[in-house]
C-alpha cells in the first residue's frame, strides 16, 4: 500500500507499506469414516477444515433432512444413503462442502425350521430355514459354534440336512457383495433323548403245556413307554404290558421285550 499527502503549499510526499499473507485459504474437505456402512451401523463425520483465521464454527445438514450439528465431528447412523453437507465460518469467509454415506441393507430375516429331539443313535433331525435370499450366504451355528460350510440362498427354502449334536441352532445370513450380516431372529433346539432300559425279566423253568406270566420292566427313556413282546403268538393276555400271559407253552420260548 502507498500512502501519498499533499499539504496545503502544494508539497508532497509518500510511503509504502506491505501486509504480509501467512497460512492459506480457508478449505473444508469432509470425510465420513467409513463411507459405506450396513444398516443399523455408525459412521463418524470430519469437517476436517483448515486455513483461514483457525477459528472456525460449523453448521451440518442433510440430505434426506432431518441431522443437523455444530461441531467437527459428529456420529451419525442413517438408514438410507445420505448426503452430509457442513459449512465452515472463520469469521471472515465461509465454505461448503459434502460427503456421502452409503448404507448397504440387511439380508432379509427367515424363520428357522426343524429341529426335535431323537434316540440316541438315530439319524438325528433336519434343520433348515424358511427362506433365503441369491447373493446370500447362510451359516448355520450350535451354540454359537460354526457348523459346517455355508450354503447360498436360491430364493427358496434351506436345509442343512440332519443334525446330531444337542444345542440351540441359529443361523446368520451374509450378503457376499457387502458383508452385511445379520441373525435370522430364531433359533430351533436340538435335544437327544437317552434311550429306555429294557429288562424282559429272569428265566423262567414251568411245566409242559402250561402259561407263565412275563415280568419285564424298563428304566430310563422319555415319557409314556410302549411295550411289544415277540413272540407275539405265544403271548395271550396283555402284549403290550410289561407283565402279559402267555399261551399254554410246549418247547422252550425265548420271549423279547422291545
Amino acid at each position: 500500500f502507498t500512502l501519498s499527502v499533499n499539504d496545503a503549499a502544494g508539497c508532497t510526499s509518500s510511503d509504502n507499506m506491505t501486509i504480509f499473507i501467512t497460512g492459506s485459504a480457508l478449505s473444508a474437505l469432509p470425510t465420513a469414516t467409513p463411507s459405506d456402512i450396513c444398516l443399523g451401523q455408525n459412521s463418524v463425520l470430519n469437517a476436517n477444515a483448515t486455513g483461514g483465521s483457525g477459528t472456525y464454527t460449523y453448521s451440518w445438514t442433510s440430505v434426506p433432512a432431518g441431522f443437523t450439528s455444530s461441531s467437527s465431528t459428529a456420529t451419525v447412523s442413517p438408514v438410507v444413503n445420505t448426503v452430509y453437507t457442513v459449512t465452515v465460518d472463520d469469521g471472515y469467509n465461509m465454505v461448503t462442502s459434502s460427503v456421502a454415506v452409503t448404507v448397504n441393507p440387511l439380508p432379509v430375516q427367515y424363520g428357522l425350521t426343524g429341529g426335535g429331539s431323537y434316540c440316541i443313535g438315530g439319524p438325528g433331525v433336519s434343520v433348515g430355514i424358511a427362506g433365503s435370499q441369491a447373493g446370500v450366504s447362510y451359516q448355520l451355528y450350535n451354540n454359537s459354534n460354526p457348523v459346517g460350510s455355508p450354503i447360498l440362498g436360491n430364493g427358496g427354502s434351506l436345509s442343512f440336512g440332519n443334525q446330531t449334536l444337542a444345542g440351540t441352532y441359529t443361523v446368520i445370513g451374509t450378503r457376499i457383495i457387502t458383508g452385511c450380516a445379520i441373525d435370522m431372529g430364531s433359533s430351533v433346539l436340538v435335544a437327544i433323548n437317552p434311550l429306555p432300559i429294557v429288562n424282559a425279566g429272569v428265566d423262567q423253568i414251568i411245566p409242559y403245556g402250561t402259561s407263565t406270566t412275563l415280568n419285564g420292566s424298563v428304566s430310563g427313556g422319555f415319557g409314556m413307554m410302549n411295550y411289544s413282546w415277540t413272540p407275539i403268538a405265544f403271548i395271550g393276555v396283555g402284549p403290550n404290558t410289561p407283565s402279559p400271559l402267555t399261551t399254554n407253552i410246549y418247547s422252550n420260548t425265548t420271549f423279547t421285550l422291545d
